[in-house]
Formats: structure tokens, C-alpha cells, sequence
């Protein structure tokens, strides 16, 4: 199973690597949203970690793109922004749920849940 992290800032997408990597997920990158469409592979991407801030297309629009690629990937906003309009913006964009960066515990839980569901 593959998690496409997208976040602009690289020591971020390294940190998250590392986390979801420990997990047993192959891992792909992008440093925009851009990017996250030109990767995006809807056969073999499975979870999407999405920033919402990012130069070029941000999160929520980019969360909105995948959504017309892919109706079963499972996305979540993870994020430094604890606002409830951006929180409100990215779930009707399309995406599953919304992290705070400071609470990536709940992030670990949530990919750890969903493999074992995906695994039986």
C-alpha cells in the first residue's frame, strides 16, 4: 500500500516518511498539490497526507482534484492550522478527516486502524 505524502516544507515530508515508512507503507512525495495530481495513482495510492498551506495549489483544491480521481482514497488534512473554517473547507473539499501536526499520534492510530481493516 502506498501514502502520498504532499506538504512543501521537506523536513516535514522527511518526518512523516519515517513515521508512516515504520508502518510498512511504501511512500511517494510532493511538494504542491501540482505535484500530488502528476503522482497521484488512484490503482495504487491508498491514504493521501495532505498540508493545507502550500505554494502553487494548496490543499483544499488539490483535496478537491483527487476527489474527482479517486472517490476511495482515503485523504486526511494534516495540518498546523487548528481553524475551524479550513477545518470545515477541507471535509467539503473531500477529505476523510483533519490533523493537527502537534497530535500526529491520532495520525498513527488512524493509518494503523485502516491497514488492519485493509489487511482482512
Amino acid at each position: 500500500m502506498t501514502i502520498l505524502i504532499v506538504d512543501d516544507n521537506r523536513k516535514i515530508r522527511t518526518f512523516l516518511r519515517e513515521i508512516v515508512s515504520d508502518l510498512g507503507y511504501e511512500v511517494a512525495e510532493a511538494e504542491d498539490g501540482e505535484s500530488a495530481l502528476r503522482q497521484f495513482d488512484p490503482e495504487s495510492t491508498f491514504f493521501v497526507l495532505m498540508d493545507i498551506r502550500m505554494t502553487g495549489m494548496d490543499g483544499i483544491t488539490a483535496v478537491r482534484e483527487l476527489r474527482k480521481m479517486s472517490k476511495s482514497v482515503t485523504i486526511f488534512m494534516v495540518t498546523d492550522f487548528n481553524e475551524p473554517i479550513l477545518k470545515n473547507a477541507a471535509l467539503t473539499a473531500g477529505a476523510n478527516d483533519y490533523i493537527l501536526k502537534d497530535n500526529l499520534f491520532e495520525l498513527i492510530t488512524k493509518l494503523t486502524n485502516s491497514h488492519r481493516i485493509n489487511i482482512i
